[in-house]
Parts: structure tokens; C-alpha cells; sequence
């Protein structure tokens, strides 16, 4: 019997290095509690093995795609196979040109980098009579 990491768990557990779910063996952890997925790990880089990796075998993972509609559930070992064909872009954010990431990543962004620009009320209203060609308009 498999189990759905849950949405919330599924935020939590980001790589601080390529910003993908750490769905990836082996996942490491470091002394400024960040984790490094397997896609990332170094041998070399002295963090120490999450107790994730105990759990892995029945765990299921959205893809990191989930916000640009790929919807497979996988496996830790499916992870990386179904990585080479289910590909996704990063982008800059249009607020802070200097920080690019992958789609999922950009609301997490906005909700604790652009608070006053992220909206968590089911409506909005956009002028779009202003003189502006650039509106972002991303659902979580």
C-alpha cells in the first residue's frame, strides 16, 4: 500500500539547491536545516541522511510539474526516469529579476518575498485599462 505525501508536506520538502520536491534518494539534511535532494547530494558536502529516506518505499509523489498540469503520482525511483520526459522551465520572478525558479516554487516566492502582491481571496479585480502589457496571474 502506497501513501500521498500530503500538500502541505510536499511544500515543506523543497532541495534548497534545485528547488524540486525531495523526492529523490538519498535526501541529506545540514546544520542550517535546509535539505539537499538526491538529484543534489555531493559526497563531500557533509550533510548527514534524513530519517525520510527510511520512508521512501511507500511513499508517493506529486511531479514537480503539478502546477503546469502534469498530474502522475510517483515513486522515488520513478522520480528521475519520468524527470526526462516531463521537463519544466524556470523563471525569473517579475519582481525580483534575479531570483529564477521553477513554477511551483513562484507562489511560496510571492506569499514571503511579495506579500502585497499575493492575493489569498478567491477573487480579484485587475484594471486592465492601466498602461502595463505584464500581469502574472498564477492558482495554488
Amino acid at each position: 500500500m502506497y501513501t500521498l505525501v500530503p500538500e502541505k508536506a510536499l511544500d515543506n520538502l523543497v532541495c534548497f539547491e534545485c528547488f524540486k520536491y525531495v523526492s529523490v534518494k538519498p535526501v541529506k539534511l545540514y546544520i542550517n536545516k535546509a535539505m539537499r535532494c538526491g538529484r543534489c547530494v555531493k559526497e563531500t558536502d557533509g550533510g548527514v541522511e534524513s530519517k525520510v529516506n527510511l520512508l521512501y518505499g511507500n511513499m508517493l509523489f506529486k511531479c514537480h510539474n503539478r502546477y503546469e498540469g502534469c498530474t502522475k503520482l510517483l515513486l522515488p525511483s520513478q522520480v528521475q526516469d519520468h524527470e526526462k520526459i516531463c521537463r519544466s522551465e524556470a523563471y525569473f520572478c517579475p519582481l525580483c529579476p534575479n531570483s529564477k525558479m521553477p513554477p511551483f516554487f513562484m507562489l511560496e516566492h510571492f506569499k514571503h518575498q511579495h506579500r502585497r502582491s499575493f492575493l489569498e481571496k478567491p477573487s480579484a479585480s485587475v484594471d486592465i485599462g492601466r498602461e502595463t502589457n505584464n500581469y502574472y496571474l498564477y492558482r495554488h
